[in-house]
Formats: structure tokens, C-alpha cells, sequence
């Protein structure tokens, strides 16, 4: 077997090029962000965590608690759930349970499938650029 010998200033400038924070930021449509900040006015100089899920899964709600509790130490840091859901009395119901307080949104068209990412929660930044939540 023939081992190939990279020169290490060439192996640096590879590394560099393909680090993920040379990656395109990304940001989200204004229009889309007004739609979710028109819903929770208080919270849009605030950065955003938005969590788009599906309304009738439980694990999903349990993961409302989680953003919750990771986001009460921040101060600029605020939530807005945003769920799709074929029974919006039983999710109101769970959402209640569970004492969520965080702005709660339930979509009513479809309107935010093609602009978020389902089952993923986001950082929107007040410059509306967008950043996976962890």
C-alpha cells in the first residue's frame, strides 16, 4: 500500500476552507418574521428560539419544557412555540398541563413549512439571521 504525503501548510489551508464557521449565514424572510413576531409583539428585540413541531406528540412537548428551563438563565433569549396540530383543544389542554409559558402559536394554514424546519428548534437573531439551537 502507498501511503501519500500532504504537505501540512496544505492540510492547514484544507482545514480552514472547510471549518463550519465559514459556513453562509443564513436569515429568514421578513415577512415570515413579522407573521411569528406579529403573534408575540413583546418579544421582537429579543433573540428567538422558535420550535416548530407537531402539536400532538408528547415528546414534543416535553421538549418545550427543555427549551424552557435551558432559556430562564437568559435574558435576550426568548421562546415561541409554534405547533401544528389536527386538535387544538387537546393541545391547548396539554400545553396547560405542562404550564408552558412561553408564546404558544398554532398553525393554521401551512403557512410556516416551507420557512422552518419541522421538529427542529432555531435561533432567530433580532437581524432575523438564523442559527441551529442547541
Amino acid at each position: 500500500m502507498k501511503t501519500i504525503k500532504i504537505p501540512f501548510s496544505l492540510l492547514v489551508i484544507s482545514l480552514t476552507f472547510f471549518n463550519c464557521k465559514n459556513k453562509p449565514k443564513t436569515y429568514l424572510t421578513e415577512s415570515i418574521y413579522n407573521s411569528i413576531t406579529a403573534q408575540c409583539p413583546d418579544l421582537r428585540n429579543n433573540d428567538l428560539v422558535v420550535y416548530y413541531f407537531d402539536g400532538n406528540c408528547s415528546f414534543c412537548i416535553m421538549k418545550l419544557i427543555e427549551i424552557e428551563k435551558k432559556l430562564k438563565a437568559e435574558k435576550n433569549s426568548k421562546a415561541i412555540f409554534i405547533a401544528k396540530t389536527d386538535n387544538p383543544g387537546d393541545f391547548r389542554y396539554n400545553i396547560k398541563s405542562a404550564d408552558i409559558k412561553s408564546c404558544i402559536i398554532i398553525e393554521k394554514n401551512n403557512e410556516y413549512n416551507r420557512h422552518l424546519i419541522f421538529n427542529e428548534a432555531i435561533v432567530i437573531k433580532k437581524d432575523r439571521e438564523t442559527q441551529s439551537f442547541s
